[in-house]
């Protein structure tokens, strides 16, 4: 059976599916509107949305703010992964989840955020599982592993703001993320979160001046003090910003690194360890992210100390609503043939392309703009206002093409990316001939974010590095993607109709129009 063929014999399936639960015991409710951004950055999670009649969102100017606002799916992705809860302590209580954010002792400021601003409900499946281990006392360290958008930043946010002591002007939580996009976007959601305390934040990332200091020698001179109770920043303008004398970190309380397997493998982890190095003793250490191999695991054990830790299976860290497909091209140029047919025939939301470095996303960003498609570029060589500017183009639709290197492959999230096009396979080395699965995962979560449907295609020279890359990835998660014909991409229209049909099963099934955290 052909994939167009497999396609229309699931939509079949899918639409029967739905009208037989249509016609029996589940009433249909009206979806929750979609939260609204606290802040320029956005909130990087998201509650309950709905597509509206058309499942087939076209590119018109109205569609494309009705996907960019409401996205593809039905909130975070909530299903029950198998999870390994492990405690540090043999002797500690009985470990049990929570269901509820009454139970979690937060203060009514916290709550009203959580509710009013991020309009959830009750926590994910995953939060459920972290929130005991984040808020019990006496307070304890947390090694969290969590699939691509089922809140593990809102997880961590809560942690955050739980920690606070109003009273007290300090510095008491940190957050470090690898990229300023990320950093921006996490402070987003504890400015919308904590909106209610009435805590003072900030977010400490690189601007345009601070590369010009750079090239200036001698000790540094003290900036303005940095009054925040929450910071959240890149680790190199953090301890710039220690090392001036700007920001106390003395009553630093809670520490979180997001992508900690990124945070603490490479020229990061330097940085990350000496930031911990600096904070006082007993300080809580909180590690969140999608992917950790074991390597990683003991080095964050060995520093961190004793923790509790959250795990998946390797098998459960795949994400199962990204379809993934692979197409086998001759040339470099028959690769950009696949890119202009994919733009050309398939409802695209927006659409990512990873690339392995900067000179070819630049040379990619130039070929695509001349073939008359809106597009921004996004690499570690442009300054930090142009790194913004490319970001806010993105993120407002007024570009439907991001090209970008692994600066954007980590926690970004932009609900209307539907497709993600792999240019060429994610490496952990400089010679760029080792697989890196984990880089992988997090390219391919920046679509189908929070649980939503979507596309992964990876374009292959045949009999090159990259085909064996690929054959790496996914003989490492233990999934195969699915050949594509150049003439079959018309076809992958269908697989959103497919999916927007299960989601809709999945929401009368529920009958729940509230928001999922």
């Amino acid at each position: 059976m052909s994939w167009s063929e497999q396609v229309k014999a699931e939509q079949q399936a899918a639409e029967a599916a739905v009208a037989a639960a249509a016609t029996a015991s589940f009433t249909p409710t009206t979806p929750a509107p979609p939260p609204s951004s606290a802040s320029a950055a956005g909130a990087s999670d998201g509650g309950n949305v709905a597509v509206g009649d058309d499942p087939e969102f076209t590119t018109s100017a109205e569609k494309m703010e009705a996907l960019k606002k409401w996205g593809l799916g039905y909130g975070l992705d909530n299903r029950e992964a198998e999870i390994q809860v492990a405690m540090a302590d043999p002797n500690s209580p009985l470990y049990t989840d929570v269901d509820s954010f009454d139970d979690l002792g937060l203060t009514d400021a916290i709550l009203q955020g959580i509710r009013v601003n991020m309009k959830f409900s009750k926590p994910s499946a995953i939060q459920a599982k972290a929130f005991p281990l984040i808020l019990a006392e006496p307070r304890s360290n947390l090694l969290a592993q969590a699939q691509s958008g089922t809140g593990k930043t809102a997880a961590f946010v809560v942690g955050m703001l739980s920690v606070v002591d109003g009273s007290n002007p300090k510095t008491q939580s940190l957050c470090l993320t690898p990229a300023r996009e990320l950093a921006q976007q996490t402070y987003g959601t504890i400015a919308s979160m904590g909106e209610f305390t009435g805590y003072t934040m900030a977010c400490l990332v690189a601007q345009d001046k601070d590369k010009k200091k750079k090239k200036r020698r001698g000790k540094a001179k003290p900036g303005p003090p940095i009054d925040a109770q929450i910071v959240v920043g890149t680790p190199g303008t953090v301890i710039r910003c220690a090392d001036d004398g700007s920001l106390n970190l003395s009553d630093v309380k809670m520490l979180v690194l997001d992508e900690a397997d990124y945070m603490i493998a490479g020229n990061m982890a330097d940085n990350s360890i000496r930031i911990k190095d600096m904070l006082p003793a007993g300080v809580q250490i909180l590690m969140f992210s999608a992917t950790f191999d074991d390597d990683v695991w003991e080095f964050a054990a060995h520093t961190v100390g004793k923790c509790n830790t959250i795990r998946l299976q390797h098998k459960e860290v795949r994400l199962k609503k990204i379809k993934q497909f692979t197409v086998l091209c001759d040339s470099d140029d028959a690769k950009f043939d696949v890119i202009c047919e994919i733009y050309a025939r398939l409802s695209v939301g927006q659409m990512i392309i990873f690339v392995d470095t900067k000179a070819t996303a630049q040379d990619l960003a130039n070929k695509l703009t001349a073939a008359g498609h809106s597009v921004s570029m996004l690499t570690s060589k442009l300054s930090p206002s142009e790194r913004d500017a490319a970001l806010d183009d993105f993120r407002e639709a007024r570009t439907k093409v991001m090209v970008a290197t692994d600066v954007l492959a980590r926690g970004i999230d932009i609900q209307s990316v539907n497709i993600v096009v792999n240019l060429s396979m994610p490496t952990d080395d400089v010679a760029r001939v080792m697989a890196n699965p984990a880089t992988y995962i997090h390219r391919i979560g920046r679509a189908g974010r929070f649980g939503r449907s979507g596309i992964a295609i990876n374009l292959i020279l045949k009999n090159s590095t990259d085909a064996k890359n690929l054959q790496r990835i996914e003989s490492f998660y233990g999934h195969k993607t699915t050949p594509l014909a150049f003439d079959e991409i018309p076809s992958l229209g269908e697989a959103f109709t497919v999916d927007v049909s299960e989601n809709a099963l999945v929401a009368l099934e529920n009958d729940d129009d509230q928001g999922i955290l």
